[in-house]
């Protein structure tokens, strides 16, 4: 039986590697406009809304989490797989590139 906690886990870990690629796009582009288009850039970061799509993940792998926690699964997984999910989840709506920049 596949266990719901390990599948969390890797849709989580596949949801962060989204962000990360993305978060790293929009921190390259950053660095590579001029001074004009920094005072705007938010405006030039709505061509990255798709971003918030990458919650999706986070939000699945929480419900598989909660799943595996009822069917009994380790605590261990299940605690991992929620706290690695609810990071996916919040990492969404959080400016990582500012980090990166």
């Amino acid at each position: 039986m596949i266990q719901r906690s390990l599948v969390a886990i890797m849709v989580s870990l596949v949801g962060l590697a989204g962000l990360l690629k993305i978060n790293y796009n929009i921190a390259h582009l950053y660095e590579m406009s001029g001074e004009k288009t920094r005072e705007v850039f938010g405006l030039v970061e709505l061509g990255f809304i798709y971003k918030y799509s990458i919650g999706v993940f986070g939000f699945l792998a929480i419900i598989l989490s909660v799943m595996a926690f009822r069917s009994g699964e380790k605590k261990q997984w299940v605690n991992i797989a929620v706290v690695i999910s609810v990071i996916t989840f919040l990492a969404t709506f959080v400016k990582i590139w500012k980090v990166m920049v």
